[in-house]
């Protein structure tokens, strides 16, 4: 994405009577300096500034995120949405058998949500850095004012 090769844009940008090896030489002396702070300190720069971009705070996004940074080998992170439904039972009186269903008329009275949860390895328990690591970058890429919970499997 950004090879940008200076020679060529030298090439180009001289007159055809000025393109000789010498000026285009000197040209590029003068570049020098510009050409390593621009692959030495940009490019590295701008690739992870797009791939911190390439997350958002969805859910599958930030399991991804995590998994990358944390558990790249195995992916064993989860991130799950944390909403239950409360189930209605309704006894008809012909047959007395009771059916379960839900209202979803009006979600936000029969749905409890609160915030999402993140399953990790039992194996991440002993690892306190690595918890460390997983709730900055969780903290970092939720919502704001998004609770979480960290649960073991």
């Amino acid at each position: 994405m950004y090879n940008f090769d200076f020679l060529k844009h030298i090439n180009n940008l001289l007159l055809v009577s000025l393109r000789t090896d010498t000026i285009r030489q000197f040209i590029y002396a003068l570049l020098y300096p510009v050409e390593r702070i621009f692959k030495g300190a940009f490019t590295p720069f701008m690739n992870l500034i797009n791939k911190q971009l390439s997350y958002n705070c969805q859910y599958p996004s930030l399991q991804k995120l995590l998994n990358d940074s944390a558990d790249n080998i195995y992916r064993r992170i989860r991130v799950l949405d944390n909403c239950y439904e409360i189930p209605i039972m309704i006894h008809p009186e012909a047959d007395q058998i009771a059916v379960f269903t839900t209202l979803l008329s009006s979600p936000e009275q029969y749905y409890i949500y609160s915030g999402f949860i993140v399953k990790l390895p039992i194996a991440f328990k002993k690892d306190k850095d690595k918890i460390k690591k997983i709730e900055k970058l969780v903290n970092i890429n939720k919502f704001a004012g998004t609770i979480y919970k960290i649960i073991y499997y």
